[in-house]
């Protein structure tokens, strides 16, 4: 269709891309989301934060008051830190599972060989406080809270509205 292509690296966009438009796994009335159910969550938040415009599209099902209470968060880690990443979750006050791989004997490995530790919460967190404590840890590589960059968020609504925040 006569669309060029690029990297983040290529010469032509020096690391910045003009518009991102994305969905997410779960959003709050803040704007902070959970991405990275696709177990995509380390490119997807290069992009997003390195994006002069960016856009989330989502159905209603997808707003939610607390983040990590029904939908888990993705953690992409280092496959030899697995114990010490899952005993520092539990920590935070986490419940954490190893995301195994559908019709497959073993975990799901990233698109940059690592696994994804799931967490959920029996109660609220602070998405800005604990993405800062859980990057923290020896062994993760990104955490699917994105809390730093709030998108333009588009709700689509079962009765055919669209929301905007």
């Amino acid at each position: 269709m006569g669309i060029d292509v690029f990297a983040l690296n290529d010469r032509e966009i020096g690391g910045a891309v003009d518009l991102t438009i994305d969905g997410a796994d779960e959003i709050d009335p803040n704007g902070n989301l959970i991405k990275g159910g696709g177990a995509a969550l380390l490119l997807e938040k290069i992009l997003a934060y390195n994006s002069a415009f960016y856009a989330i599209v989502a159905d209603e099902t997808k707003s939610v008051l607390n983040l990590g209470t029904k939908f888990p968060l993705p953690v992409e880690i280092i496959s030899v830190a697995r114990k010490s990443v899952e005993n520092a979750l539990k920590k935070l006050g986490a419940k954490t599972t190893l995301r195994e791989g559908v019709k497959k004997c073993g975990p799901v490995i990233t698109d940059f060989g690592h696994w994804i530790l799931d967490c959920l919460w029996d109660f609220p967190v602070d998405p800005c406080e604990m993405e800062e404590k859980i990057a923290k840890i020896a062994g993760v590589v990104e955490v699917g809270f994105f809390t730093k960059n709030h998108p333009t968020v588009f709700i689509a609504h079962s009765d055919g509205t669209v929301e905007r925040r």
